[in-house]
């Protein structure tokens, strides 16, 4: 899943996220806001990046 990074949500089945502890039936796959928090946080970190406190 990680050379897919993001795009992982988007190509692999649900069962892959979820193991065999839980079953993809039980769930609803969400496509609307991975990209949302995926973008929050990458920005976050690249103005982050090289700063000191």
């Amino acid at each position: 899943m990680y050379k897919e990074g993001a795009d992982a949500w988007y190509k692999k089945n649900a069962q892959d996220f979820l193991g065999e502890k839980y079953k993809a039936s039980d769930y609803e796959q969400v496509f609307d806001i991975l990209d949302v928090w995926f973008e929050s946080g990458a920005s976050h970190a690249f103005t982050l990046e090289g700063k000191t406190t």
